[in-house]
């Protein structure tokens, strides 16, 4: 079907059984169009690619296409001139709005509050005496969390399981290692 070249062919199944179920002329309709225009890769010319390659629809990259949406509408030299002149008046808003804020973000602080609450139980061991990685188990939590082992290195600031180093600020397993290492609090 030539659906299948946009969705997969379970999900372009279940599209034609609904959209069969409200009216049979658009089903027929839609199984008339042929596969080409279909693809959403129609346009390389390579049948190889997955569909939807090169699209990227993030919440992040549909921002920044409405922040940008009028620079597209000049030269190249107006388009980069309005990006530059966008960034600049959301830095220097932000800049004044944020002027003089010190310590952790509220999100930042509430997410590692929540990390240290959860790590209670959790047990760490040094792998090597006096280095910076440790072994940090985590006891079953249930069906949906069983027992887990991950390898921290406090020095390199990474885990295993990636968030460390991914977002930059601790996760739940370095909380465990900060609360029986470092210190007793989180303060």
């Amino acid at each position: 079907m030539s659906l299948s070249a946009t969705f997969s062919k379970r999900e372009s199944d279940e599209l034609m059984a609904k959209i069969n179920a409200i009216s049979v002329r658009g089903r027929k309709y839609l199984e008339d169009i042929t596969a080409n225009q279909w693809r959403s890769t129609a346009w390389v010319d390579d049948p190889t690619l997955p569909p939807r390659f090169g699209i990227v629809t993030t919440n992040m990259s549909e921002s920044a296409n409405e922040m940008f949406g009028e620079a597209r509408n000049g030269s190249w030299l107006e388009c980069t001139d309005a990006i530059v002149r966008t960034m600049m008046n959301r830095i220097c808003s932000l800049r004044e709005e944020k002027y003089g804020r010190e310590g952790v973000a509220d999100k930042v602080a509430t997410i590692l509050e929540r990390r240290w609450k959860n790590c209670a139980g959790f047990q760490v061991r040094e792998v090597v005496k006096g280095g910076s990685q440790f072994d940090v188990f985590r006891p079953s939590r249930g069906a949906s969390q069983p027992e887990t082992n991950r390898l921290l290195d406090v020095k390199e600031q990474t885990c295993e399981c990636g968030k460390w180093q991914e977002h930059g600020v601790p996760c739940i397993d370095a909380g465990a290692y900060y609360r029986l290492f470092e210190t007793q609090t989180l303060q």
